[in-house]
């Protein structure tokens, strides 16, 4: 390559580059991070005959599955704040002296699975609203505590869940109606 052409390639490179963080100063946190991303140049790696289905495919869940998907579905705002929007019984809020605790424990456990890279990225976001809910049924409940994350911009959220076991009896006792049937019958 001849000296001016390479000086005007690092040139052009360097200009994207500044305009790129530029750009990033404004642009909320997931935005950045999945920049660059895109699912067109990964639909070339399905045979010719499934591209159409695969591209419909992708498109609907692009669509549904994101995480501005789930914050539009899970919140509503209250006093200016988004808040995870409630369904007794099975979603609660948690009072802020146990939410703190909570919050503390549950992000330190949760950021330790993380992989270093996601760590970064996790770790430019805030809590700002927590809620338990029950998944399942019956004694294979499990119980889910839901983390609204904030990002640095405030239009940036995602959440991330914890869960155990719901709270089950540790001993079985036979229930007053259980007993009244056995003793009729």
């Amino acid at each position: 390559m001849k000296p001016a052409r390479a000086d005007a390639a690092v040139a052009a490179a360097v200009d994207a580059y500044r305009s790129r963080m530029r750009r990033y100063t404004t642009t909320p946190e997931l935005d950045i991070w999945y920049d660059g991303m895109h699912v067109d140049g990964w639909i070339n790696y399905f045979e010719p005959a499934d591209r159409g289905r695969v591209s419909v495919y992708i498109e609907k869940k692009q669509k549904r599955r994101t995480s501005r998907g789930a914050f539009a579905k899970l919140t509503t705002m209250a006093h200016g704040r988004p808040r995870i929007t409630e369904e007794p019984p099975i979603r609660v809020a948690i009072d802020d002296d146990e939410q703190d605790d909570l919050v503390d424990h549950l992000l330190a456990e949760y950021r330790l699975t993380l992989q270093e890279d996601r760590r970064s990225l996790f770790d430019r976001f805030t809590a700002v609203d927590v809620v338990r809910q029950v998944v399942g049924v019956g004694s294979v409940g499990m119980q889910v505590y839901l983390v609204l994350l904030e990002g640095r911009t405030g239009a940036d959220h995602c959440s991330c869940r914890s869960s155990k076991p719901a709270r089950r009896p540790t001993r079985l006792t036979p229930s007053p109606a259980a007993t009244a049937t056995t003793a009729l019958g």
